[in-house]
């Protein structure tokens, strides 16, 4: 394999950090527009308003009744703040991980299940690396920073590009406000994903950036500016697990060009809708797509997958995984399943390689990643066109 030129470099960090100040006009701490959330006209607030013919104001303010307090001065945290919500609104990116199994139980953060160890040849992989020096974003909602699974691999720093501040974190407001049923509904989503990456990547450094209110919506503006900051931070391997319901801005695309051409690694999930037809987000032919199997290596019946031949089409479990949570106290851990974790699996293997060939580039990566596979099979026993994930052949082939 041809190696391509590395993008690292202090010059590619100042150029991108100018870009990234152009396009928001200010610092990234300052809060980008939001429109009202108090009009029932609002294209953000109009499930808020329903049947009862009133507005009610969205993320109402959480008690702090958690305990939470400063985080370490060391690195450079805010106090904690209960995050403000939105309804669905237009050109919105929303989490593709929305729960199958979750069920919530105490316990220490097992960092490779049996399981999961003998599937994807975890321990093998860690004989050559486990990702080390590897920034990994995770591009989500739903953080609890709190979480012993992922407190002691967070960045220096994260961004929230929805309050436009730099405390990624939030547990919630208590109500159900885009009445699905489920109250704070994306909760826990970020922090899961940011475990799983960790599972595969245990010293890769966690960054989180949140796009996502605390019901698992947010839109592709927000998106922007989160993967802008996630440039402008470092970061190596950029992991999206989410789907945009309106389509996807070309500028939205161009900018995961432009980040494959960098060098950086975009992961993207590609739905749970079980049909033949990838999330709008992960449409880019710049990055990696990613579905998901079971533990016998069967299609996951909710995992989208690709109508037609895709080269930078991957699986990797994605059923009845066991990760952190965060909800209701901050050991809290769990049951998921959803191609959002699978994704995470995956970025946490680009991290690997990141890590084991420093000299290669996104694309290079995405290579010997979807050319490190096993095979997998549909729910009839046939042989899919596309494999699951290898880690021993990802670093070592």
């Amino acid at each position: 394999m041809t190696t391509r030129q590395p993008r690292r470099g202090l010059g590619r960090h100042l150029a991108v950090l100018a870009a990234l100040l152009f396009t928001l006009g200010g610092a990234p701490s300052e809060a980008p527009a939001r429109a009202d959330s108090s009009a029932c006209g609002s294209q953000l607030t109009w499930r808020a308003c329903g049947a009862r013919k009133r507005a009610r104001p969205l993320g109402k303010k959480a008690r702090n009744d958690r305990g939470w307090g400063t985080r370490s001065a060391k690195r450079g945290w805010g106090t904690h703040k209960a995050k403000r919500s939105k309804s669905q609104g237009q050109d919105t990116n929303r989490s593709a991980g929305k729960s199958t199994t979750m069920h919530l139980v105490d316990g220490d953060f097992m960092i490779s299940g049996p399981a999961l160890d003998a599937q994807l040849r975890v321990r093998a992989a860690h004989a050559v690396t486990r990702g080390a020096g590897v920034v990994v974003a995770v591009v989500d909602g739903g953080f609890n920073l709190r979480h012993p699974a992922i407190a002691d691999a967070l960045h220096p720093y994260g961004y929230d590009a929805i309050d436009g501040d730099m405390d990624a974190h939030d547990m919630g407001n208590g109500w159900d406000d885009d009445f699905d049923g489920v109250t704070d509904g994306g909760v826990g989503h970020g922090t899961f994903v940011a475990g799983m990456v960790r599972r595969i990547a245990p010293e890769a450094s966690i960054l989180p950036i949140r796009v996502r209110d605390d019901e698992g919506w947010g839109t592709d503006d927000e998106l922007e500016r989160g993967l802008m900051v996630a440039w402008a931070l470092g970061a190596d391997v950029v992991n999206i697990s989410g789907e945009s319901t309106r389509g996807l801005p070309g500028r939205v695309a161009a900018l995961v060009r432009k980040m494959r051409k960098a060098g950086i690694v975009v992961v993207n999930a590609a739905g749970n809708s079980g049909t033949l037809s990838v999330s709008q987000v992960a449409r880019s032919k710049d990055s990696l797509i990613v579905g998901a199997v079971d533990g016998e290596d069967r299609l996951a019946p909710f995992s989208n997958r690709p109508a037609e031949a895709q080269r930078y089409f991957v699986l990797a479990p994605g059923v009845d995984l066991h990760g952190p949570v965060g909800i209701g106290h901050d050991e809290s851990n769990g049951y998921w399943s959803g191609t959002s974790f699978a994704t995470a699996l995956v970025s946490g293997a680009a991290a690997l390689v990141r890590a084991a060939e420093p000299r290669f580039d996104a694309l290079d990566i995405m290579d010997r990643i979807t050319e490190s596979v096993d095979p997998a099979w549909d729910a009839h026993g046939r042989m899919l066109p596309y494999g699951r994930i290898n880690l021993q052949q990802v670093v070592t082939r």
